[in-house]
């Protein structure tokens, strides 16, 4: 990672992290990336207080007993209105506090582990900021897609959110569903959206878009993960779908581009429920 830009200021990385002792403390600051504010606090109530920048990113915390049921109360009670901040546990190799994080991830409260002494600090705190950035992506993808996407073609909008992680094609989607490439075709067209190429397309350059408003974010990078073949291509892209400068893409390119896709699945849908014509008449095809 490296320094965020001035346009990029608004979004900072915060980890939130309940530790016993200065050694521990001290280890965390000097493993995380300079530009990552940490949030040290010192009872298990205050993980749920709110931050200066909303959310944290993260959390880091030290379960030292299994006994002590006030950190646990309070680590179920921050996944009740955080569920998407993921929870990394500071881990102590005494049996009884193994045994309870494992309870805690069976039920999805703890999402890693970092075993001090064991484990490069160094990493595993870069990892667990990747996670939760990677969290924050699919909530956000979902989020655009949602609204307009009928039951009975979620599983093939899923599908292709799954697939969007680099290139992909329909039949790609159909191998996911076990159908043919014929059958999801039609099922998306009877749903009334638009072509699986153009989900994948979308969903693709969405993620795009969020990673580049991350703190940090390395275009060149993205573009590598996502299968594009050069940043250039990327950025073209996006201004073509957003109008948007690079610069302007690293604050808002997200929302821009959710608000172009969420317009061509309404006018998807709009042309749809108007027997497959558009306002002037013709046909979705172009016939």
């Amino acid at each position: 990672m490296r320094r965020s830009s001035p346009e990029s200021d608004s979004q900072v990385d915060t980890l939130v992290a309940l530790l016993s002792h200065e050694r521990d403390r001290q280890a965390v600051r000097s493993a995380l990336p300079t530009e990552v504010a940490v949030h040290f606090v010192t009872r298990p109530a205050c993980l749920g207080q709110r931050m200066p920048r909303g959310q944290p990113t993260a959390v880091l915390l030290e379960i030292a007993d299994a006994q002590d049921n006030s950190t646990l109360r309070a680590l179920a009670a921050f996944h009740r209105h955080a569920a998407t901040v993921p929870v990394c546990v500071y881990l102590t190799l005494r049996p009884d506090v193994v045994q309870e994080v494992l309870h805690l991830a069976v039920r999805g409260i703890v999402t890693d582990v970092i075993i001090p002494g064991t484990d490069n600090l160094r990493q595993r705190l870069r990892d667990l900021l990747r996670h939760a950035h990677l969290r924050d992506e699919e909530v956000a993808l979902r989020r655009v897609w949602r609204m307009w996407t009928p039951p009975e073609a979620r599983d093939i909008v899923v599908a292709c959110m799954a697939a969007s992680h680099g290139v992909a094609s329909v039949a790609d989607v159909a191998r996911r569903l076990s159908r043919s490439p014929r059958t999801v075709e039609r099922q998306v067209t009877q749903a009334g959206l638009p072509p699986v190429h153009r989900v994948l397309r979308w969903s693709r350059l969405l993620r795009a878009a969020h990673r580049l408003e991350q703190p940090g974010a390395n275009i060149k990078q993205i573009a590598a993960e996502l299968g594009y073949p050069s940043p250039h291509a990327l950025a073209q892209r996006l201004h073509r779908h957003t109008g948007l400068t690079l610069t302007e893409l690293r604050t808002g390119g997200f929302g821009g581009l959710s608000a172009y896709v969420q317009a061509r699945l309404l006018a998807a849908r709009t042309v749809a429920s108007n027997g497959g014509r558009s306002r002037q008449g013709h046909r979705r095809d172009g016939k």
